[in-house]
């Protein structure tokens, strides 16, 4: 979508959005067949929102309220820290957003991010 500026610190976008990015990779590894990962982005009254959606595994509807929290991970103990998604909270808090996540186990996720727009905007 066409978005206004915001006031931000890129290099924390950067990593906010690869560590989706990844794991959506990962989801889409660890799922039902071949996958498709959507970016979509738009802006909605002062804020703007992205979404990041995976045609992978998805994440069981017990583990969803956690995903967020610091070492949590969904993906086994040899394959991730846990970090990655509590990462991704902080940065989006410390922008003044917020982040949600949506599942179904073996369709996929959606992360959707909404951050506000700049004031001299």
């Amino acid at each position: 979508g066409d978005l206004p500026p915001i006031d931000c610190y890129p290099r924390q976008l950067n990593q906010l959005f690869m560590n989706l990015l990844l794991n959506a990779i990962e989801a889409i590894r660890r799922g039902p067949g071949s996958g498709i990962i959507r970016v979509r982005t738009r802006r909605h009254n002062d804020r703007i929102r992205i979404e990041i959606e995976d045609t992978g595994c998805g994440i069981p509807p017990e583990k969803l309220d956690r995903i967020f929290d610091p070492n949590f991970t969904n993906k086994g103990v040899r394959m991730g820290a846990g970090f990655g998604l509590a990462i991704c909270y902080q940065i989006v808090r410390a922008h003044h957003g917020t982040i949600e996540a949506e599942s179904r186990p073996g369709e996929g996720a959606r992360f959707t991010v909404t951050l506000p727009v700049s004031r001299a905007a």
